[in-house]
């Protein structure tokens, strides 16, 4: 009875010890950055940027203005906000590896078409209708063509892009020909639409290719303008 008296009496110490020893190194923690910032082991030696898939990633380094006299203990945050204020970047985050790197995680702003811009030649637009700064002649771009930038098809294309992306992968071209219809060309083939149509409509054009094609029928244009059908014109 005695020896398990004093075991129990050793197990208490040792976890007393062990529970302050944890709350004095939790309680120095916030020390640490102090200490170790002006050591030259931890300065910033390379940033590494992810989620980059239009936008260049050295630039975005630049544009940071972050370099090898910065520690990794600094603050992240003004690197952070200079990223953030990029119009084509949706959500940034920065996070440290020690001993000194810094991680860039983005979420871009993606391209949805490109259409004419004042000054010639094509600009991308994302779905909102905003001009993105992306240059197609320098940055490999398969995106639809928009005569202009229109709002209302260029968010068509943006469901259209998340609920059937290989439908979207298969448009062209857009053209408007009224104040509420437009020509859809899937490679060459035209769909006839309004505007307003819900992009899970386009889910319906499978099944008509399909059975034309096994019934060998030449068909020049496809008409979703009409609810619940698919009018097909014949070559």
């Amino acid at each position: 009875m005695i020896r398990r008296a004093i075991d129990w009496l050793k197990v208490h110490k040792r976890a007393i010890g062990l529970s302050t020893l944890a709350v004095i190194v939790i309680g120095s923690v916030g020390w640490v950055p102090l200490v170790l910032r002006p050591l030259d082991f931890f300065h910033v030696r390379r940033v590494v940027v992810r989620g980059v898939r239009y936008l260049d990633g050295r630039a975005l380094v630049r544009q940071m203005q972050i370099d090898t006299t910065v520690s990794i203990w600094d603050a992240l945050g003004p690197y952070s906000a200079r990223l953030a204020s990029h119009r084509q970047i949706r959500t940034v985050r920065l996070s440290r590896r020690l001993p000194s790197t810094v991680i860039v995680t983005i979420e871009e702003i993606a391209p949805i078409a490109l259409a004419p811009s004042q000054g010639g030649g094509l600009r991308a637009y994302d779905e909102e209708g905003r001009a993105l700064p992306l240059d197609p002649t320098r940055v490999d771009v398969d995106l639809p063509i928009l005569s202009r930038a229109d709002t209302s098809l260029l968010r068509l294309l943006g469901d259209l892009k998340r609920i059937d992306p290989a439908m979207y992968a298969r448009v062209s071209e857009v053209e408007r020909t009224g104040r509420d219809e437009a020509i859809v060309f899937l490679s060459s083939l035209p769909v006839r639409v309004r505007s307003t149509i819900p992009a899970d409509r386009f889910a319906d054009l499978r099944a008509v290719e399909e059975d034309l094609v096994r019934r060998r029928v030449k068909y020049a244009e496809l008409d979703l303008r009409f609810s619940d059908r698919v009018i097909v014109r014949l070559q």
